[in-house]
């Protein structure tokens, strides 16, 4: 049987992927941006049968539970036919082996964890292994095997109550960051569901259904926002000034702090990413939150602000703002669901983005007092009502402009050896509901890192809780895309400085929690 014939038989095409759908499986396709990663601790009931909690079995009961995310989310028996080809096209496989996209991490597979000192840092040593794992470059086979895996680590009890670091994996071509919570909502309610029964021996190859593929409609943009960009990016700055006109899409300037020139290694692999982790006791970011709601504010806008000053702070950022008034400018990506009449538990891309300036008082002094003053809390209030403006309409969305490009590859192409749109991406799952049983499964920490971008921002600062437990933000970079030091001490500089800049962070926190 000839491959054109086998194809016909065993993928049924769907859709065609919407410009911005395009863009990310280009990224993902040129090897510029790798997976993200959600994942939770799973906490299994200390009264459960104990033949059913060693590693082995705990492990084993997460693979069963992948037949109902499967059925529950068209996404998931989805691959790329075609990509980056004019003939792109979203396809159901019509039979899915579920042990393509199970795996249990070997604990020698990561050389550090033999240095293990606490479970914090296991766990971000397992983020960025599977971030880096050279055999999730999914786009190498997206056009066969759906580009997802779910990651299983067994961690120590407590109290007598078994655990697992359960990751989902996933390229962005198929799936938001806000898919990833959608997805372990599903997978704990089926693992709960199999946990009171006795496991059957079944086949892991599952027959799928074609299904509607959502997505977000074309999007409705108006001449003044098509031509502004391009306006300002012309006029003398006066008249930008003038007239309102940004220079780019994002409002970057000449003096907006972006790093480094976007860059590509010269080996072709999957570009590296380097991780931090930051977790925010529940105490403590519960009080922040009542300080947010007497200043009229979310915390998503107050911790784009607490990353501004943190960043304003470090040494290698207050020199370089010596010689210039620097700024910074934050991409948050907002979930466009609602408004196209979607439950965040659906899985898809219903992302856009909305762009924050950040003009603070630099510092090469990380020693001095924090301190919170009336612009702080005025200019957080500002944002998010821009963002709860930007969150409730298709109407002039930056990723409503990508309709525009003929060629969407190309323009992919052509963002390396260029300055950056943005100073970070700030990305907030929000809390996510871990149960609270005796008697069942619960999630108690929450975890979500996306890789590194070559063809975007520096730093990513991706955020997710657990109703009741702590917040915790992944900070993820590229080796040497902050643009602070040579590329030869890159990691080890770079490493130092995202640490002290979350020390920074963290005294903000406290700083705010005590207002």
């Amino acid at each position: 049987m000839d491959e054109a014939h086998e194809s016909s038989k065993t993928f049924e095409p769907l859709r065609k992927p919407n410009p911005t759908e395009r863009r990310l499986s280009a990224r993902h396709a040129y090897r510029y941006y790798n997976n993200l990663v959600v994942a939770g601790i799973y906490k299994f009931p200390a009264s459960t049968n104990p033949l059913k909690t060693t590693p082995s079995a705990l492990c084993k009961l997460v693979q069963p539970s992948l037949e109902q995310c499967v059925r529950t989310h068209p996404f998931l028996s989805v691959v790329i036919r075609d990509a980056t080809t004019k003939n792109e096209t979203y396809s159901t496989s019509r039979q899915l082996d579920l042990q393509d996209h199970f795996h249990i991490i070997d604990s020698k597979a990561i050389p550090q964890l033999p240095e293990l000192r606490n479970e914090e840092f296991t766990i971000k040593c397992l983020i960025e292994y599977i971030l880096n794992d050279s055999e999730l470059t999914f786009f190498d086979n997206a056009d066969k095997i759906p580009p997802w895996r779910v990651d299983v680590f067994p961690l120590g009890p407590q109290a007598g109550q078994p655990r697992l670091l359960v990751s989902f994996t996933y390229s962005h071509s198929h799936a938001d960051g806000m898919s990833g919570p959608a997805f372990h909502k599903t997978l704990l309610q089926s693992m709960n569901r199999m946990l009171r029964v006795s496991p059957e021996e079944s086949s892991t190859i599952l027959s799928t259904t074609k299904a509607h593929l959502p997505g977000l409609p074309q999007m409705p943009v108006s001449l003044s926002y098509l031509l502004a960009p391009a306006l300002g990016h012309y006029l003398p700055e006066f008249v930008r000034r003038w007239f309102g006109f940004k220079g780019s899409v994002s409002g970057a300037d000449d003096d907006t702090w972006t790093g480094s020139q976007t860059f590509v290694g010269n080996d072709g692999g999957p570009i590296k990413t380097v991780v931090e982790v930051l977790s925010i006791d529940h105490e403590t970011i519960s009080a922040v939150l009542n300080t947010c709601r007497k200043h009229d504010t979310k915390l998503t806008s107050v911790l784009n602000e607490v990353i501004a000053h943190s960043l304003a702070r470090q040494h290698a950022i207050g020199i370089q703002a010596l010689s210039r008034k620097l700024n910074f400018v934050s991409s948050t990506p907002n979930n466009l669901r609602k408004v196209v009449g979607r439950s965040n538990d659906v899985i898809g891309v219903f992302a856009s983005t909305a762009y924050t300036i950040h003009v603070v008082h630099t510092s090469t002094d990380s020693e001095s007092d924090i301190t919170l003053d009336n612009e702080f809390w005025t200019r957080a209030s500002q944002a998010s009502k821009s963002f709860a403006v930007a969150s409730s309409t298709l109407q002039d969305q930056p990723i409503g402009l990508l309709r525009f490009i003929s060629d969407i590859n190309g323009w992919m192409k052509g963002h390396i050896d260029h300055k950056r749109d943005a100073s970070w991406e700030l990305s907030n799952l929000m809390s996510f509901d871990g149960g609270s049983g005796d008697d069942e499964i619960t999630v108690e920490k929450m975890y979500f890192c996306q890789p590194a971008d070559a063809a975007g921002m520096p730093l990513t600062f991706n955020v997710i809780s657990v109703q009741g437990g702590d917040l915790v933000i992944c900070v993820g970079w590229q080796p040497s895309a902050l643009g602070i030091c040579t590329r030869e001490e890159a990691e080890d500089f770079e490493r130092k400085f995202v640490k002290d800049l979350t020390a920074d962070m963290r005294k903000y926190f406290e700083k705010i929690a005590q207002s």
